[in-house]
């Protein structure tokens, strides 16, 4: 039997919680205030009376926080739809979700979440899918499941993974070293990282980025840790002078393995791995956000957005990376790009526009292949096979269509489906439609809004509203459970793309 609420239900219980909040029934508990405590910034004095409360690890603040808990649960249980709603919620939740499939070695990988599993498992299969096998499950990490798996790094031949946990939903992450074949882990863990990334050397090694104390937030360094050594022997690499620039530093080795890149800020470094005592070198300046996409030789592909509103790619030659020698392979064509990766001889361009995701196959020319055909307007990842690959696959969502896994044959562009989400969540009974709304200095922003086809929009159904405008982000179609069983009570969803997107540039 299907569970069903009428949107009549939905409104009168948002009309009984106004009419209890009016009433005073819930009032807020009182937050002390200091009145003592100015900052000085200029000539200017700014009070701020809730100081007091960043001292997160005080019994002051503790009890303060475990009051609001306390109200806060006997709020949301006295609503009288919550467990009806909180059923019907597992209950489209409950579907198998899996990611896309990466080949490492001799084995094919992916995630896999049965229904209401807490973390996805991670599984793989050398013939067929059938077969799988679990290969690290973070369910078992911790009992009180508050462990989580995060950054995952295979060693250049698979004979190793290092994989990232965080443990009790800390930013700060322990590294530990697996036997591939085995599954078991190498008696080699790293502590106390915190933004980095894994970048192998071989099977023997690889470097990470590591700041000196754990309580407070100094500069980078990169270090090169040897599998079967101690954290302590690790060899420092970068950082022994720092600038403040450098607060912030990425370390990458090259698909041959010659060379060793650092972001650092917005710099991008180089050493000569084959060459003992070789020092870094500066080869951008600070002048914008800039990335290794793929290189070969001496030759480097780069995503920048130097000199460029919306992102191009350029090659470089390591030999003469001087500005007026660089090369547009793929120029900037006015719409924004948000990541290209290589697979099978070909760069994959995801492209940005209308706040939703278009992807345009390349050759190493810059010579358009084709568009990729995506089932609709929405957000697309994926696209991240071996570089010598003969088909990739790519993730498609939108606000009304659940997630789907395609295969892409990257020769002839043929495509076939991977793998389908099972959801009791008939996408033909809804419709998003895209509108654009003026800002107060008369700029367009585009709004998309979702709804049952036959609702009557009057202005008065029960909406949620979306916006969010920081770090460039731009606002892409994207499934939700929680928006899905919303649609179906007769809701409406509307997403709007407020300032700070990227897709129409600065």
């Amino acid at each position: 039997m299907k569970l069903r609420i009428s949107i009549a239900s939905t409104v009168v219980l948002l009309k009984i919680i106004a009419a209890q909040a009016q009433q005073g029934i819930f009032e807020y508990l009182k937050t002390k205030k200091e009145d003592s405590v100015y900052y000085k910034y200029y000539r200017t004095a700014i009070k701020d009376p809730y100081q007091w409360l960043e001292k997160d690890k005080t019994k002051a603040v503790q009890d303060w926080v475990s009051d609001q808990n306390d109200f806060t649960r006997s709020y949301i249980d006295s609503i009288p739809l919550r467990e009806t709603l909180k059923n019907k919620l597992l209950n489209l939740w409950d579907y198998e979700k899996q990611t896309i499939p990466l080949k490492h070695g001799a084995y094919t990988y992916f995630f896999k979440n049965k229904g209401l599993e807490d973390y996805y498992v991670w599984y793989r299969y050398k013939n067929n899918k059938e077969d799988a096998e679990v290969f690290l499950d973070p369910n078992t990490f911790s009992a009180d499941k508050t462990t989580s798996l995060q950054k995952t790094a295979f060693s250049k031949s698979d004979k190793y993974l290092v994989y990232a946990i965080s443990e009790k939903g800390s930013d700060w992450r322990k590294l530990i070293i697996m036997d591939v074949a085995s599954k078991t882990n190498v008696n080699d863990t790293i502590a106390n990282v915190k933004f980095s990334r894994i970048a192998w050397k071989g099977d023997h090694g690889f470097y990470y980025s590591k700041y000196d104390q754990i309580d407070e937030k100094p500069f980078q360094k990169v270090y090169y840790h040897k599998v079967g050594t101690k954290q302590l022997q690790d060899q420092l690499v970068f950082g022994k002078k720092y600038k403040e620039k450098y607060e912030y530093v990425k370390a990458e080795v090259t698909n041959n393995e010659k060379y060793l890149i650092l972001y650092a800020g917005n710099e991008l470094l180089i050493r000569d791995l084959t060459k003992e005592k070789a020092k870094f070198k500066t080869l951008i300046e600070c002048r914008g956000d800039t990335e290794v996409v793929y290189d070969t030789g001496n030759i480097l592909y780069l995503k920048t957005n130097i000199d460029s509103d919306y992102g191009k790619l350029i090659k470089i030659d390591i030999n003469k990376p001087q500005y007026e020698c660089w090369v547009d392979v793929i120029p900037d064509i006015g719409v924004e790009i948000e990541h290209i990766s290589t697979v099978g001889g070909f760069f994959f361009v995801k492209y940005i526009t209308e706040s939703s995701a278009t992807v345009v196959q390349y050759d190493y020319n810059g010579q358009s292949i084709r568009k990729v055909k995506l089932p609709g307007k929405g957000s697309v990842n994926g696209f991240s096979s071996m570089i010598n690959d003969k088909e990739t696959y790519y993730r498609y969502h939108d606000y009304i269509h659940p997630p789907r896994l395609v295969g892409l044959n990257v020769k002839t562009g043929a495509l076939r489906t991977y793998q389908k989400a099972e959801i009791d969540f008939n996408p033909d009974h809804f419709i998003t439609k895209l509108v654009y709304y003026k800002s107060k200095d008369s700029t367009l922003i585009p709004m998309r809004i979702s709804h049952k086809k036959d609702l009557k929009l009057t202005g008065k159904n029960p909406t949620i509203l979306h916006a969010y405008g920081g770090f460039d982000i731009s606002k892409t179609p994207k499934f939700s459970i929680g928006m899905a069983l919303w649609l179906q009570l007769g809701g409406v969803y509307a997403v709007s793309n407020i300032r700070g997107g990227g897709e129409y540039g600065s």
